[in-house]
Parts: structure tokens; C-alpha cells; sequence
């Protein structure tokens, strides 16, 4: 059950290995849909790569930038041989929350579909091969808008080749010459504009870039981008909006070693407005899930650091609670050698 929840509410930012090969993590990567493929009006907003999956935000003609509203959030991930169970299990975490759940037929080799209270759709959760894709919609998305968006990826996947690297061009300096126009009268002759800067930078940097002399790499979301409807979720949501916040206001950054060299990652949480302790009890019953039956939890000290130990067994890697001031950092690793150099490279 822990284990189900934790894959569930780490969506995008898991980074543990689990015998998957090269290549189907880079057909994973490149199963971003076309937009011809896509609902009328509908268009990819941004994608992020993760160590063995992908995550992608669609917004569509209702979308609504302040509230989150009228979007589909899509995960993309390498299961390998386990992706059969992998989808078997998330179909019985999402029955055992009740949440009604139906076979899915023409996408995939196979997968569901679940629906809210009100029975309308709410997510589509399919395999194809051994590639595993999960959708759920946020406020306005119809029934046909979710199942073409969830084709498209399907065909997405199917047409997907390892190693189909993208290549960016520099930015055009000049606008194109148009027949019976004047230059002035053309596009915009400035370059592109820069990058936008990361979600949470103070957050990020909290997270090592380097442990061991193994590159960690550094990146930050809000809870909006890797918080779904499955239950663990809605439990997040659910204490966030007790607090009188949104997922969009909840920062999550994330360091880890993309070469998989090293069995440890971080994941590091803020919430704006809100204290240590508070956010530390969140943390550990709502994403940590530390109350569960078999878990066991204690006090310990790693590299001069005060920590919360959370031992799940042999069934997850352990994960260690550090309160720097009002943010929380999480250090996932199976070894204790590997958790004492961990800690010593956090602030």
C-alpha cells in the first residue's frame, strides 16, 4: 500500500532505478504528441524529463493560468516488464479510494479509465508495451477532449524512437522579407526572450549539486505540475487547502544523480506563509505517508544533522526529514553509508 501511494504521489520526480534499459526511457522521452493529433484548441504548455519518465502540462481553449483550471496533466513513464503490474496496481488503489474505474478499449494495449463523484471522466491510465501514460484533467475538460488527448499520446508512444534528440536553432535576428510589406511593418527583429527563471531558485538552492564528485542535477515545480487526482493526491490537496493554500503555491525542487550511479535523491518542499513544523507534519503524513501500517519512524543524527528517520522496510528506500528554517528536505537512500554522505552535503 505505502508503495503504491509514494509512486502515485511522486509522479514525475521518482528517480529510482528499476531495471529499466536505456532505451525505454528515451522512448518515454520522446513520446510527446503532435499537436495536429490534439483537441481542437489544444496545445502543449511544457514538459519536463525525469530520470525514467516525462511529465507534460496541455492547456486547452478554457485553460485558465490563475486558477489551473481547464488543463490535462500527463505522465509518461518506462515500467519495462512491470508496466502490466504497474497498471494493475494503480487500478486497485484507485478502486480501493472509491473512485469508479472501467476497462479503457481502443488506446493502449490496455488501461482504464476513471470517473469522479458526479461520474463524469476524470483521468486515463494506459499501458502500450512497456511504456505506462496517466492523464487527469483540472476543472474544465470534457469527456472527448481527455480520450483524444489520450490517443494522441498512445499514437505518441507508438512512433517514438530511442535516441530522436531534438535540435534547438538560435533565435531569428531579423524578421523574413514578406511581399508588400515594409521591414518596419514586419514581425519583431528582437531575439527570442530569455528562459524563464526556475520555479523556486531559493528552494534549489538547498540541494546539493554535487555529492561524492557525482553532477546532481537541480530543478524546481509547484505542487500544480506533479499533483494528480489518484488518492494521495487529493489527500495533499485536501491538507493544503486546510492551510488555505493551493498546489500552486506549494514549491517542490528536486536534486538527483542522472547517471544513477548514486541510490540517493532529494526532493525539497516550501510552502510560502506557512512555518517548519507545519509543513514538516504535512509532509510526513500526507507525501511520506509516515502513519502507515509497517512503517516505523525515529529521531536520528546524520553528519551533525537532527533528522526524522522513515523506515518503510525493505519495500522503499528510507527517507530522511530535515528542517532548514521553513523549508523541508527529504533525502531518499537504501544505504546508510550513502545517507551519512548525503546529509553532510545538505546546508
Amino acid at each position: 500500500m505505502v508503495a503504491v501511494v509514494l509512486a502515485g504521489l511522486a509522479l514525475g520526480w521518482s528517480v529510482l532505478g528499476s531495471g529499466r534499459g536505456p532505451d525505454c526511457q528515451a522512448l518515454a522521452w520522446d513520446s510527446i504528441p503532435e499537436r495536429a493529433d490534439l483537441p481542437a484548441g489544444w496545445a502543449v504548455a511544457t514538459n519536463n524529463f525525469f530520470v525514467g519518465n516525462m511529465t507534460v502540462t496541455l492547456e486547452g481553449p478554457a485553460a485558465d493560468d490563475a486558477t489551473g483550471e481547464g488543463v490535462i496533466y500527463a505522465t509518461v513513464s518506462c515500467f519495462g516488464p512491470d508496466g502490466a503490474e504497474a497498471l494493475a496496481r494503480s487500478r486497485a488503489a484507485d478502486a480501493a479510494s472509491g473512485s469508479a474505474t472501467s476497462d479503457l478499449t481502443g488506446i493502449g494495449n490496455t488501461g482504464y479509465t476513471v470517473s469522479g463523484d458526479n461520474l463524469e471522466l476524470t483521468a486515463i491510465h494506459f499501458r502500450r508495451n512497456d511504456i505506462v501514460a496517466y492523464l487527469v484533467i483540472a476543472g474544465t475538460v470534457t469527456a472527448d477532449e481527455l480520450r483524444t488527448t489520450a490517443a494522441a499520446f498512445d499514437r505518441a508512444i507508438q512512433s517514438a524512437r530511442a535516441g530522436d534528440i531534438p535540435t534547438i536553432g538560435p533565435p531569428p535576428t531579423a524578421a523574413p522579407s514578406t511581399p508588400g510589406v515594409e521591414p518596419s511593418d514586419a514581425l519583431p527583429t528582437e531575439p527570442a526572450s530569455p528562459e524563464p527563471s526556475a520555479v523556486a531558485p531559493d528552494l534549489e538552492a538547498l540541494l546539493p549539486d554535487s555529492v561524492a564528485d557525482t553532477p546532481f542535477i537541480v530543478g524546481s515545480l509547484t505542487g500544480a505540475d506533479i499533483l494528480a487526482s489518484d488518492p494521495g493526491s487529493r489527500a495533499i490537496t485536501a491538507a493544503l487547502r486546510a492551510l488555505g493554500k493551493t498546489p500552486l503555491d506549494l514549491q517542490v525542487a528536486q536534486a538527483y544523480d542522472e547517471a544513477e550511479e548514486l541510490d540517493l535523491y532529494y526532493l525539497a518542499f516550501k510552502l510560502p506563509g506557512v512555518d517548519g513544523d507545519t509543513l514538516r507534519t504535512l509532509v510526513l503524513q500526507n507525501w511520506l505517508v509516515a502513519d502507515a501500517e509497517g512503517v516505523t519512524v525515529e529521531e536520528v543524527e546524520l553528519a551533525g544533522k537532527s533528522m526524522t528517520l522513515v523506515d518503510y522496510g525493505d519495500e522503499l528506500p528510507d527517507a530522511y526529514v530535515y528542517t532548514i528554517d521553513d523549508a523541508i528536505i527529504l533525502m531518499h537512500t537504501a544505504t546508510d553509508s550513502l545517507a551519512e554522505t548525503g546529509a553532510a552535503a545538505l546546508p
